[in-house]
């Protein structure tokens, strides 16, 4: 299977092709034939260098690989390292945020629900691309919330803003 046949797959299920979208071959060769590939959420230089040791050829991120976008003309500072590192490994890089988020299940929504053990009962319409209303099956705090994110996702600070201790049964979710 080459990258592109991988990529083009990766739309099944969309509730329809997005155009204009940032989605779209970043880096490298879409025929190359897949040896083993790599997801991630935001592409770092540690994680290219990470998946060279691996032997992986194909890489799918869902955030920008660079600060100014995906599509940047002359490459500064750890965008040039980045960019460099991933023309010298010959991976590809496809960028997969926009049809992420248009499916009748966001699976970026679905993955963070999941990681943090949530129990949803109802799901919302989506409002907007990556913008959807869930209910949880028993009340929690802004504060619960923050700490699961943090324990769950190993992130070191959390922001909330408003009454940190009201108990929520519907949240929006807007991630990115």
């Amino acid at each position: 299977m080459t990258a592109k046949e991988l990529y083009e797959s990766l739309f099944e299920g969309v509730v329809s092709v997005m155009d204009p979208t940032c989605d779209g071959l970043i880096e490298g060769d879409e025929n190359a034939e897949i040896k083993k590939v790599g997801t991630c959420f935001k592409l770092t230089a540690p994680l290219i260098d990470r998946a060279v040791e691996e032997g992986i050829n194909v890489i799918i991120t869902h955030e920008p690989t660079y600060a100014h976008g995906d599509w940047v003309e002359e490459f500064q500072g750890i965008d040039k390292i980045k960019h460099d590192k991933l023309v010298a490994s010959g991976i590809t890089l496809y960028r997969y945020h926009d049809h992420a988020h248009h499916r009748e299940d966001d699976i970026i929504h679905a993955g963070f629900i999941s990681s943090l053990g949530l129990n949803i009962v109802k799901k919302y319409p989506m409002e907007g691309l990556g913008v959807r209303r869930y209910e949880f099956e028993e009340k929690l705090t802004p504060r619960t919330l923050a700490n699961l994110i943090r324990e769950k996702l190993n992130i070191d600070c959390i922001r909330i803003v408003g009454d940190c201790d009201i108990e929520l049964k519907t949240v929006y979710l807007g991630l990115g």
